[in-house]
Protein backbone atom coordinates (compact mmCIF):
# COMPACT_ATOMS: atom_id res chain seq x y z
CA UNK A 1 0.00 0.00 0.00
CA UNK A 2 2.85 2.59 0.52
CA UNK A 3 6.89 2.46 0.12
CA UNK A 4 7.38 3.53 3.05
CA UNK A 5 5.78 3.84 6.59
CA UNK A 6 5.83 6.86 9.37
CA UNK A 7 4.67 5.26 12.74
CA UNK A 8 4.70 7.29 15.92
CA UNK A 9 6.00 5.11 18.78
CA UNK A 10 4.62 5.11 22.79
CA UNK A 11 2.05 3.41 24.99
CA UNK A 12 2.29 0.24 23.89
CA UNK A 13 4.86 -1.56 21.45
CA UNK A 14 2.45 -4.39 20.04
CA UNK A 15 -0.03 -2.64 18.02
CA UNK A 16 3.09 -0.56 16.06
CA UNK A 17 4.69 -4.33 15.65
CA UNK A 18 1.42 -5.52 13.94
CA UNK A 19 0.84 -2.29 11.50
CA UNK A 20 4.27 -2.36 10.54
CA UNK A 21 4.28 -6.73 9.87
CA UNK A 22 0.95 -6.13 8.33
CA UNK A 23 1.61 -3.81 6.07
CA UNK A 24 5.24 -4.64 5.28
CA UNK A 25 6.64 -1.10 3.90
CA UNK A 26 10.08 -0.81 2.02
CA UNK A 27 11.48 1.98 4.70
CA UNK A 28 10.14 2.15 8.43
CA UNK A 29 10.65 5.54 9.96
CA UNK A 30 9.52 5.85 13.47
CA UNK A 31 8.67 9.02 15.14
CA UNK A 32 9.89 8.93 18.84
CA UNK A 33 9.55 11.23 22.18
CA UNK A 34 12.45 11.28 24.26
CA UNK A 35 11.12 8.79 26.68
CA UNK A 36 9.77 6.32 23.79
CA UNK A 37 12.53 6.16 21.94
CA UNK A 38 14.24 3.33 23.90
CA UNK A 39 11.20 1.12 22.71
CA UNK A 40 12.01 0.94 18.95
CA UNK A 41 14.93 -1.37 19.68
CA UNK A 42 12.09 -3.85 20.86
CA UNK A 43 10.06 -3.45 17.78
CA UNK A 44 12.71 -4.10 15.25
CA UNK A 45 13.91 -7.51 16.71
CA UNK A 46 9.63 -7.75 16.57
CA UNK A 47 9.59 -7.33 12.85
CA UNK A 48 9.05 -10.75 10.71
CA UNK A 49 9.72 -10.05 7.61
CA UNK A 50 13.11 -8.05 5.46
CA UNK A 51 12.67 -4.48 5.00
CA UNK A 52 15.27 -2.08 3.03
CA UNK A 53 15.93 0.58 5.74
CA UNK A 54 14.47 2.52 8.66
CA UNK A 55 15.20 5.86 10.32
CA UNK A 56 13.87 7.46 13.30
CA UNK A 57 12.87 11.15 14.51
CA UNK A 58 12.93 12.15 17.86
CA UNK A 59 11.28 15.21 19.72
CA UNK A 60 12.12 16.35 22.99
CA UNK A 61 8.86 16.82 24.35
CA UNK A 62 6.10 14.57 23.60
CA UNK A 63 3.41 16.72 24.84
CA UNK A 64 4.86 20.14 22.54
CA UNK A 65 2.84 20.36 19.29
CA UNK A 66 4.31 23.12 17.99
CA UNK A 67 7.72 20.74 18.60
CA UNK A 68 6.30 18.05 17.25
CA UNK A 69 5.26 19.68 14.24
CA UNK A 70 8.95 21.46 13.80
CA UNK A 71 10.66 18.65 13.76
CA UNK A 72 8.82 16.32 11.42
CA UNK A 73 8.86 19.50 9.11
CA UNK A 74 12.57 19.60 9.25
CA UNK A 75 13.55 15.50 9.11
CA UNK A 76 11.12 14.10 7.02
CA UNK A 77 12.00 15.43 3.92
CA UNK A 78 15.52 14.56 4.17
CA UNK A 79 14.78 11.27 4.79
CA UNK A 80 12.37 10.75 1.96
CA UNK A 81 14.69 12.67 -0.44
CA UNK A 82 18.02 10.57 0.92
CA UNK A 83 15.52 7.18 -0.08
CA UNK A 84 14.23 8.53 -3.01
CA UNK A 85 10.83 8.41 -1.85
CA UNK A 86 7.50 10.41 -2.63
CA UNK A 87 5.59 12.32 -0.12
CA UNK A 88 2.68 10.13 -1.87
CA UNK A 89 3.91 6.90 -0.95
CA UNK A 90 4.12 7.50 2.30
CA UNK A 91 1.29 5.73 4.54
CA UNK A 92 1.03 7.43 8.03
CA UNK A 93 0.43 5.59 11.37
CA UNK A 94 -0.36 7.72 14.13
CA UNK A 95 -1.56 5.44 16.77
CA UNK A 96 1.29 5.45 19.73
CA UNK A 97 2.51 8.20 20.93
CA UNK A 98 0.94 11.21 22.15
CA UNK A 99 -2.42 13.14 21.11
CA UNK A 100 0.19 16.45 20.04
CA UNK A 101 2.81 14.13 18.10
CA UNK A 102 -0.43 12.50 16.56
CA UNK A 103 -1.44 16.05 15.73
CA UNK A 104 1.71 16.90 14.38
CA UNK A 105 1.94 13.92 12.06
CA UNK A 106 -1.17 14.80 10.13
CA UNK A 107 -0.45 18.06 10.04
CA UNK A 108 2.90 17.71 8.53
CA UNK A 109 1.80 15.39 6.06
CA UNK A 110 -1.21 16.51 5.13
CA UNK A 111 -0.63 18.21 1.95
CA UNK A 112 0.81 14.72 0.13
CA UNK A 113 -0.07 11.71 2.04
CA UNK A 114 -2.63 9.70 0.42
CA UNK A 115 -3.83 7.24 3.36
CA UNK A 116 -3.47 7.27 7.17
CA UNK A 117 -3.40 4.40 9.78
CA UNK A 118 -4.95 4.14 13.22
CA UNK A 119 -5.29 1.04 15.81
CA UNK A 120 -8.39 1.43 17.73
CA UNK A 121 -10.38 -1.27 19.26
CA UNK A 122 -13.63 -1.02 21.77
CA UNK A 123 -11.88 -3.15 24.82
CA UNK A 124 -9.11 -0.95 26.08
CA UNK A 125 -7.09 -0.58 29.66
CA UNK A 126 -7.93 2.04 32.12
CA UNK A 127 -12.19 1.12 32.19
CA UNK A 128 -12.03 1.92 28.82
CA UNK A 129 -9.48 4.90 28.47
CA UNK A 130 -6.12 3.42 27.99
CA UNK A 131 -4.73 1.39 25.34
CA UNK A 132 -6.65 -1.35 23.40
CA UNK A 133 -6.25 -4.49 24.70
CA UNK A 134 -3.52 -6.70 22.98
CA UNK A 135 -5.40 -9.00 20.77
CA UNK A 136 -7.90 -6.56 20.31
CA UNK A 137 -6.78 -4.47 18.35
CA UNK A 138 -8.95 -3.25 14.55
CA UNK A 139 -6.91 -1.66 12.41
CA UNK A 140 -8.55 1.22 10.20
CA UNK A 141 -7.28 2.88 6.96
CA UNK A 142 -8.73 6.02 7.01
CA UNK A 143 -8.94 8.06 3.29
CA UNK A 144 -7.08 11.50 3.81
CA UNK A 145 -9.73 13.79 4.00
CA UNK A 146 -7.79 16.83 2.28
CA UNK A 147 -7.45 14.53 -0.64
CA UNK A 148 -11.03 14.11 -1.14
CA UNK A 149 -12.20 17.21 -0.54
CA UNK A 150 -8.95 19.46 -1.07
CA UNK A 151 -10.67 22.58 0.85
CA UNK A 152 -7.92 24.87 0.42
CA UNK A 153 -7.33 24.36 -2.67
CA UNK A 154 -10.43 25.12 -3.52
CA UNK A 155 -10.39 28.66 -1.77
CA UNK A 156 -6.72 29.63 -3.76
CA UNK A 157 -8.45 28.69 -6.95
CA UNK A 158 -11.54 30.63 -6.35
CA UNK A 159 -9.19 33.46 -4.99
CA UNK A 160 -7.04 33.24 -7.99
CA UNK A 161 -9.94 32.99 -10.87
CA UNK A 162 -11.66 35.72 -9.25
CA UNK A 163 -8.99 38.15 -9.60
CA UNK A 164 -8.38 37.19 -12.98
CA UNK A 165 -4.65 35.06 -12.12
CA UNK A 166 -6.29 32.42 -14.21
CA UNK A 167 -2.85 31.00 -15.26
CA UNK A 168 -2.01 30.27 -12.07
CA UNK A 169 -5.44 29.31 -11.05
CA UNK A 170 -4.53 25.99 -13.68
CA UNK A 171 -1.74 25.52 -11.40
CA UNK A 172 -3.52 24.88 -8.28
CA UNK A 173 -6.52 22.81 -10.32
CA UNK A 174 -3.80 20.68 -11.56
CA UNK A 175 -2.24 20.03 -8.16
CA UNK A 176 -5.27 19.58 -6.91
CA UNK A 177 -6.39 17.00 -9.57
CA UNK A 178 -3.36 15.17 -8.53
CA UNK A 179 -3.80 15.24 -4.79
CA UNK A 180 -7.61 13.66 -4.54
CA UNK A 181 -8.90 10.53 -4.85
CA UNK A 182 -9.74 8.51 -8.29
CA UNK A 183 -13.53 9.14 -7.93
CA UNK A 184 -12.79 13.52 -7.29
CA UNK A 185 -10.14 13.79 -10.24
CA UNK A 186 -13.42 14.19 -13.46
CA UNK A 187 -14.80 16.74 -11.18
CA UNK A 188 -11.38 18.73 -10.96
CA UNK A 189 -10.43 18.55 -14.45
CA UNK A 190 -13.94 19.67 -15.36
CA UNK A 191 -12.64 22.97 -13.23
CA UNK A 192 -9.22 22.87 -15.32
CA UNK A 193 -10.90 22.48 -18.76
CA UNK A 194 -13.19 25.22 -17.83
CA UNK A 195 -10.35 27.94 -16.10
CA UNK A 196 -8.01 26.98 -19.06
CA UNK A 197 -10.87 28.20 -21.39
CA UNK A 198 -11.32 31.90 -19.74
CA UNK A 199 -7.28 32.02 -19.75
CA UNK A 200 -7.30 31.33 -23.27
CA UNK A 201 -10.04 33.89 -24.21
CA UNK A 202 -8.60 36.47 -22.27
CA UNK A 203 -5.49 36.26 -24.13
CA UNK A 204 -7.67 36.97 -27.06
CA UNK A 205 -7.51 33.09 -28.50
CA UNK A 206 -10.72 32.58 -28.89
CA UNK A 207 -10.97 29.50 -30.67
CA UNK A 208 -9.19 27.45 -27.90
CA UNK A 209 -11.05 29.08 -25.45
CA UNK A 210 -14.58 28.11 -27.41
CA UNK A 211 -13.46 24.75 -27.53
CA UNK A 212 -12.41 23.93 -23.98
CA UNK A 213 -15.42 26.61 -22.95
CA UNK A 214 -17.88 24.01 -24.51
CA UNK A 215 -16.37 20.75 -23.36
CA UNK A 216 -16.14 22.32 -19.87
CA UNK A 217 -19.91 22.92 -20.23
CA UNK A 218 -20.98 19.70 -21.67
CA UNK A 219 -18.94 18.28 -18.02
CA UNK A 220 -20.38 21.04 -15.96
CA UNK A 221 -23.88 19.54 -17.09
CA UNK A 222 -23.62 15.92 -16.70
CA UNK A 223 -22.52 16.79 -13.00
CA UNK A 224 -25.11 19.42 -12.21
CA UNK A 225 -27.98 17.45 -11.05
CA UNK A 226 -25.51 16.41 -8.42
CA UNK A 227 -24.40 20.00 -7.44
CA UNK A 228 -27.06 22.09 -7.52
CA UNK A 229 -25.37 25.00 -6.70
CA UNK A 230 -23.41 24.88 -10.11
CA UNK A 231 -26.65 25.93 -11.95
CA UNK A 232 -26.05 29.65 -11.74
CA UNK A 233 -22.72 29.31 -12.62
CA UNK A 234 -23.67 26.80 -15.68
CA UNK A 235 -26.07 29.66 -17.01
CA UNK A 236 -23.45 32.46 -17.34
CA UNK A 237 -21.07 29.73 -18.97
CA UNK A 238 -23.59 28.89 -21.62
CA UNK A 239 -23.69 32.53 -22.26
CA UNK A 240 -20.29 32.82 -22.60
CA UNK A 241 -20.33 29.94 -25.19
CA UNK A 242 -22.56 31.64 -27.20
CA UNK A 243 -20.51 34.67 -27.19
CA UNK A 244 -17.29 33.05 -28.57
CA UNK A 245 -19.54 30.70 -31.29
CA UNK A 246 -20.89 34.29 -32.83
CA UNK A 247 -16.92 35.94 -32.63
CA UNK A 248 -17.09 38.44 -35.18
CA UNK A 249 -15.76 42.21 -35.62
CA UNK A 250 -18.63 43.80 -33.38
CA UNK A 251 -18.01 41.11 -30.78
CA UNK A 252 -13.91 41.34 -31.14
CA UNK A 253 -15.11 45.02 -30.09
CA UNK A 254 -17.05 44.11 -27.29
CA UNK A 255 -14.33 41.88 -25.86
CA UNK A 256 -11.70 44.61 -25.71
CA UNK A 257 -14.12 46.87 -24.10
CA UNK A 258 -14.65 43.82 -21.82
CA UNK A 259 -10.58 43.23 -21.31
CA UNK A 260 -10.66 46.54 -20.35
CA UNK A 261 -12.43 46.30 -17.53
CA UNK A 262 -10.70 43.82 -15.84
CA UNK A 263 -7.78 45.03 -16.69
CA UNK A 264 -9.10 47.97 -14.78
CA UNK A 265 -11.50 47.30 -12.26
CA UNK A 266 -9.88 43.91 -10.78
CA UNK A 267 -6.51 43.92 -11.52
CA UNK A 268 -6.23 48.23 -11.49
CA UNK A 269 -3.96 47.76 -14.53
CA UNK A 270 -5.10 51.36 -15.91
CA UNK A 271 -2.67 51.83 -18.49
CA UNK A 272 -3.14 48.20 -20.16
CA UNK A 273 -7.15 49.24 -20.16
CA UNK A 274 -6.29 52.16 -21.71
CA UNK A 275 -4.00 50.18 -24.61
CA UNK A 276 -6.93 48.19 -24.92
CA UNK A 277 -9.85 50.91 -25.03
CA UNK A 278 -7.45 52.11 -27.90
CA UNK A 279 -7.34 48.91 -29.28
CA UNK A 280 -11.46 48.99 -29.45
CA UNK A 281 -12.07 52.55 -30.59
CA UNK A 282 -9.69 51.89 -33.56
CA UNK A 283 -11.11 48.55 -34.35
CA UNK A 284 -14.45 50.18 -34.79
CA UNK A 285 -13.39 52.68 -37.19
CA UNK A 286 -11.72 49.46 -39.16
CA UNK A 287 -14.93 47.66 -39.25
CA UNK A 288 -16.72 49.95 -40.86
CA UNK A 289 -13.89 50.89 -43.30
CA UNK A 290 -13.95 46.96 -43.79
CA UNK A 291 -17.34 47.16 -45.00
CA UNK A 292 -16.60 49.50 -47.12
CA UNK A 293 -13.72 47.58 -48.78
CA UNK A 294 -11.15 49.15 -46.88
CA UNK A 295 -8.26 47.71 -45.32
CA UNK A 296 -6.55 49.83 -42.96
CA UNK A 297 -3.14 48.19 -42.74
CA UNK A 298 -2.93 48.22 -47.45
CA UNK A 299 -5.38 51.13 -48.44
CA UNK A 300 -5.43 51.11 -51.83
CA UNK A 301 -4.79 55.13 -53.46
CA UNK A 302 -7.86 54.83 -54.80
CA UNK A 303 -10.34 54.04 -51.94
CA UNK A 304 -9.18 57.47 -50.58
CA UNK A 305 -10.94 60.52 -51.76
CA UNK A 306 -9.09 62.97 -53.54
CA UNK A 307 -9.80 66.39 -50.47
CA UNK A 308 -7.21 64.10 -48.78
CA UNK A 309 -5.32 61.77 -50.88
CA UNK A 310 -1.91 63.46 -51.22
CA UNK A 311 -1.59 63.85 -47.78
CA UNK A 312 -2.69 60.20 -46.53
CA UNK A 313 -0.07 59.06 -49.21
CA UNK A 314 2.95 61.52 -47.76
CA UNK A 315 2.08 60.61 -44.08
CA UNK A 316 1.22 56.82 -44.49
CA UNK A 317 2.96 55.22 -46.94
CA UNK A 318 5.11 52.83 -45.27
CA UNK A 319 6.91 49.42 -46.55
CA UNK A 320 5.35 46.12 -44.94
CA UNK A 321 7.84 43.59 -43.74
CA UNK A 322 8.07 42.01 -47.54
CA UNK A 323 9.75 45.58 -48.16
CA UNK A 324 6.49 46.31 -50.74
CA UNK A 325 5.35 49.85 -50.37
CA UNK A 326 1.72 50.17 -48.44
CA UNK A 327 -0.41 52.86 -46.98
CA UNK A 328 -1.30 51.64 -43.37
CA UNK A 329 -3.07 53.89 -41.23
CA UNK A 330 -3.64 54.51 -37.36
CA UNK A 331 -6.37 55.27 -35.38
CA UNK A 332 -7.25 59.49 -36.20
CA UNK A 333 -6.22 58.49 -39.52
CA UNK A 334 -9.15 55.83 -39.75
CA UNK A 335 -11.66 58.14 -38.95
CA UNK A 336 -10.61 61.18 -40.64
CA UNK A 337 -10.99 59.00 -43.61
CA UNK A 338 -14.49 57.88 -42.50
CA UNK A 339 -15.15 61.38 -42.38
CA UNK A 340 -14.35 62.06 -45.85
CA UNK A 341 -16.08 59.21 -47.03
CA UNK A 342 -19.19 60.95 -45.48
CA UNK A 343 -19.78 58.19 -42.45
CA UNK A 344 -21.78 59.12 -39.88
CA UNK A 345 -19.23 57.66 -37.65
CA UNK A 346 -16.02 59.69 -38.74
CA UNK A 347 -18.44 63.15 -38.54
CA UNK A 348 -19.36 61.93 -35.05
CA UNK A 349 -15.82 61.78 -34.56
CA UNK A 350 -14.96 65.13 -35.41
CA UNK A 351 -18.06 66.59 -34.27
CA UNK A 352 -17.72 69.96 -33.69
CA UNK A 353 -19.58 71.40 -30.45
CA UNK A 354 -19.06 74.83 -28.69
CA UNK A 355 -16.09 76.02 -31.81
CA UNK A 356 -14.41 72.51 -31.27
CA UNK A 357 -14.05 68.90 -31.85
CA UNK A 358 -15.14 67.50 -28.90
CA UNK A 359 -14.78 63.87 -29.33
CA UNK A 360 -11.59 64.04 -30.92
CA UNK A 361 -10.48 66.58 -28.39
CA UNK A 362 -11.65 64.13 -25.36
CA UNK A 363 -9.69 60.89 -27.20
CA UNK A 364 -6.71 62.39 -27.33
CA UNK A 365 -6.52 64.03 -23.95
CA UNK A 366 -6.91 60.98 -22.09
CA UNK A 367 -4.54 59.16 -25.14
CA UNK A 368 -1.76 61.77 -24.44
CA UNK A 369 -1.66 60.64 -20.90
CA UNK A 370 -0.97 57.06 -21.79
CA UNK A 371 1.52 58.26 -23.99
CA UNK A 372 3.13 59.85 -21.12
CA UNK A 373 2.95 56.91 -19.01
CA UNK A 374 5.62 54.66 -17.88
CA UNK A 375 4.29 51.82 -19.86
CA UNK A 376 4.98 54.44 -23.06
CA UNK A 377 7.12 57.11 -23.37
CA UNK A 378 7.10 59.12 -19.91
CA UNK A 379 6.73 58.33 -16.38
CA UNK A 380 3.48 59.16 -15.19
CA UNK A 381 1.21 56.10 -14.52
CA UNK A 382 -2.53 56.42 -16.05
CA UNK A 383 -5.24 57.24 -13.19
CA UNK A 384 -8.54 55.21 -12.55
CA UNK A 385 -10.26 58.55 -13.37
CA UNK A 386 -7.99 58.52 -16.83
CA UNK A 387 -9.51 54.92 -17.75
CA UNK A 388 -13.22 55.92 -16.74
CA UNK A 389 -13.17 58.89 -18.54
CA UNK A 390 -12.46 56.98 -21.69
CA UNK A 391 -14.42 53.85 -21.72
CA UNK A 392 -17.43 55.98 -21.03
CA UNK A 393 -16.65 58.19 -24.09
CA UNK A 394 -16.10 54.90 -26.32
CA UNK A 395 -19.52 53.68 -25.19
CA UNK A 396 -21.64 56.87 -25.82
CA UNK A 397 -19.87 57.51 -29.18
CA UNK A 398 -19.79 53.91 -30.43
CA UNK A 399 -24.52 53.78 -28.76
CA UNK A 400 -22.99 50.37 -27.02
CA UNK A 401 -24.68 49.34 -23.46
CA UNK A 402 -22.50 47.84 -20.89
CA UNK A 403 -25.20 45.10 -20.72
CA UNK A 404 -23.87 43.84 -23.83
CA UNK A 405 -20.80 43.79 -22.60
CA UNK A 406 -19.42 39.76 -22.40
CA UNK A 407 -19.25 39.22 -18.64
CA UNK A 408 -16.68 36.49 -16.39
CA UNK A 409 -18.45 34.91 -14.25
CA UNK A 410 -17.56 34.98 -10.48
CA UNK A 411 -16.71 31.39 -9.04
CA UNK A 412 -16.77 29.62 -5.87
CA UNK A 413 -15.87 26.31 -6.46
CA UNK A 414 -18.35 24.13 -4.11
Amino acid sequence: MGKALLISVGGSPSPIIKSINRFKPQYIIFFASKGSESMISQIRRNITYDYKADDKIVVNDGEDLTASYSVLREKLPEILKRWRIKPSQLLVDYTGGTKSMSAAMVLSTIDNCRKYIYIGGKKRTKQGLGIVIEGEERTLILTNPWNRYAVELKKQATFLFNQCHFDICVQVLSKAEKMVDKSEKRYYRMWKEIVEGYAYWDKFMHKVAKNKLYRGKSEMGILVGAQPELKRFLRQLSKNCKFLSEMDDKKLFLDLLANAKRRAEVERKYDDAVARLYRALEKLAQMELKNLGINTSNVKETQIPETIREEFVKKYKTKDKDGKEVIRLGLFADYKLLKELNHPLGDKFFEVRNGEEKTQKDIEAVLNVRNNSILAHGDVPVKAEHYHRLFQKILEFSNTKESDIPVFPQIEIP
